[in-house]
């Protein structure tokens, strides 16, 4: 008789585990026996349990940590009510959710939601709702480490934008959901601070985020990076209206008030906004990639349908 084998697989250092762009810390732990897991953080906290999963250390062998990350998000059993009542319970106030295109600026409008007194912004990419929300226990985790249990928490993970649906009914309506989108030829000529030399996302990225965020149309509030650099304040006032918070003039001044000082989507520190990466997709060194781009109907129109000139 086949007797499956307890194995056991430690994040040797951050990885970006695709397709899901999951950044992992050093120190996770993923222990699995069959088509069962179990998900440690690198506190040794529990991020997701299997139903009915026990373990035992001494009986672990090595495995690939991606290998068991990818088996576990194929064979995940949805058991996180228990987590997401506990969620419930310590929300004391509306969250709010980021999401948009990777290289949009979902990062420095997380900075600038960090610097208002009512919000507590997490600093890192927690990705507790997506591909799917049973790690949700990594963000109750990140609300009491950080000590937001009586501020409004808000989360930016990029790709929420693929489940704003889910988080509204996660939520029963009550989450604001906030929507970053940029010009998708300065998207697509982007590079990632831990990847220089290669661009970041590709046209179909592009296309298929902003889809994703214009099913859910009615229930979002869209804000264009360029409105954030080039007409600050209107675009932040705008956002405050949304989120039926005050504005506040220290969202102006947000690199010495904000809590999200350091993002992996940053090459080095938070900076003062300025505009010197809009329209960057215009040198010469970027015409074959932007030619492309505009070859591709579905991308031109939704350039258009988002308000950029083509």
């Amino acid at each position: 008789m086949h007797v499956n084998k307890v194995k056991k697989a430690v994040a040797p250092s951050q990885l970006v585990i695709e397709p899901y762009k999951y950044y992992t810390h050093a120190g996770e732990i993923i222990y699995s026996h069959g088509n069962k897991y179990l998900h440690l953080d690198e506190k040794g906290r529990e991020i997701y349990r299997s139903k009915k999963f026990d373990i035992n250390d001494m009986l672990a062998e090595e495995a690939d940590y991606e290998y068991l990350f990818r088996a576990m998000v194929a064979e995940s059993d949805n058991n996180y009510e228990e987590d997401l009542d506990e969620l419930l319970k310590i929300t004391k106030k509306e969250p709010i959710v980021v999401g948009g295109c990777g290289r949009s600026g979902t990062t420095l409008l997380l900075s600038i939601l960090g610097s208002h007194s009512s919000i507590g912004a997490f600093d890192e990419e927690l990705y507790c709702f997506y591909p799917g929300p049973y790690r949700i226990k990594r963000l109750i985790n990140a609300i009491k480490d950080s000590g937001f249990e009586n501020k409004r928490w808000c989360e930016k993970t990029p790709k929420n934008i693929k489940i704003f649906g889910n988080l509204l009914h996660i939520f029963k309506k009550h989450v604001k959901l906030i929507h970053v989108v940029r010009d998708g030829r300065d998207v697509i000529t982007s590079v990632h601070p831990a990847h220089p030399g290669r661009y970041w996302v590709p046209t179909q990225r592009w296309i298929e985020d902003v889809e994703a965020g214009l099913e859910c149309d009615e229930h979002i509030h869209r804000v264009r990076y360029e409105d954030i650099v080039l007409n600050t304040e209107s675009a932040l006032r705008s956002l405050c209206d949304f989120i039926e918070e005050p504005f506040e003039k220290e969202m102006l001044d947000y690199v010495s008030k904000t809590s999200v000082l350091k993002n992996i989507a940053w090459e080095g520190k938070a900076l003062p906004i300025h505009a010197n990466k809009i329209g960057k997709w215009k040198r010469p060194e970027h015409a074959k990639v932007v030619e492309e781009f505009m070859n591709n109907k579905k991308a031109v129109n939704l350039l258009q349908t988002l308000g950029y000139k083509v």
